[in-house]
């Protein structure tokens, strides 16, 4: 983020740069024999005989508690919402990741109709709660709108659709890539 340079010279992001800076991410550590995933603030360092491989950036933190404030989206003054950079409490596309007490990774895309009458989406905190239910404890907000997307199996799985569920093709800036390992040979 520090050469990004709209991002380091805006004046409005000014007083949330530190926190800005600090987002949390999803972590793949390599720890002595083993692979590990976590959800951790930037400046986090990693667990002790573990070495960061892999971080991809997002935020806030869903679970187990909400960073809404500590990371920059929201900021509220005399009990006053006056940022909230995500629209956190309305309904919009959403996609996020999560960790389980087992380790495993789960990952969520909320689609929206975009002229829906019926505010179709997910809040921040409805997309936590679904996810808690799902047996997440650790969950990061990955991204909102059209920028949310997934393809699997051949298909492309769109955030934003319209009435007759044909999604809008937009470039992203980072994509998360999950792979099936293959059988080491014996």
């Amino acid at each position: 983020p520090e050469d990004n340079e709209r991002l380091m010279s805006n004046p409005e992001l000014l007083p949330y740069l530190d926190k800005i800076l600090n987002r949390s991410e999803f972590r793949r550590y390599h720890c002595e024999d083993t692979v590990q995933y976590d959800i951790a603030l930037r400046q986090a360092l990693p667990p002790s005989s573990c070495q960061l491989e892999q971080a991809l950036g997002g935020g806030p933190q869903l679970l187990p508690l909400m960073t809404l404030e500590q990371e920059g989206f929201l900021d509220s003054q005399n009990g006053q919402v006056v940022r909230d950079s995500l629209g956190s409490n309305r309904p919009n596309a959403r996609s996020a990741i999560g960790i389980t007490r087992d380790g495993s990774i789960i990952w969520v895309l909320a689609a929206q109709q975009s002229d829906s009458s019926n505010n179709s989406g997910v809040t921040l905190p409805e997309l936590a709660n679904f996810m808690k239910k799902l047996g997440v404890e650790k969950a990061l907000n990955l991204d909102g709108g059209s920028s949310s997307s997934m393809y699997y199996q051949g298909e492309v799985f769109y955030g934003k659709v319209d009435e007759t569920g044909q999604g809008s093709d937009r470039p992203v800036k980072s994509v998360l890539i999950v792979k099936q390992s293959q059988p080491t040979p014996q």
